[in-house]
């Protein structure tokens, strides 16, 4: 993979998988390519780690007795999913670390394994 066709191919706002595809290369692979040449990818900003919420803050969120929901949308995060997709598990994983396990708006889902 050359500088200057990753450096065109992001210039025209395609995503790392996009153009991987183009390459027949997977989108990781891109990404050592990028990150090698000092390039940025597209959206860059959007997918980048936030880091977790302060335990006082998570505290006082769920001693207001949000659900798992609730949090995620107040503080601007993903409520993640669970492996079948049907229940949200990334904040629930945030709160449970920093030992302030939340209430659940209904029970936990029960995955079903395939056969």
């Amino acid at each position: 993979m050359d500088r200057a066709s990753l450096q065109q191919l992001l210039g025209r706002g395609l995503s790392l998988a996009e153009i991987g595809k183009r390459f027949g290369r997977h989108e990781s692979t891109v990404a050592y390519w990028v990150q090698k040449y000092g390039l940025e990818a597209v959206n860059r900003d959007a997918h980048a780690a936030r880091g977790g919420l302060p335990r006082e803050e998570l505290e006082r969120l769920i001693g207001a007795g949000m659900t798992i929901a609730e949090l995620a949308e107040t503080v601007g995060r993903s409520r993640g999913r669970c492996a079948t997709g049907c229940c949200g598990t990334g904040s629930r994983r945030m709160a449970v670390r920093a030992g302030v396990p939340p209430r659940r708006a209904r029970p936990p889902c029960k995955p079903v394994l395939p056969p």
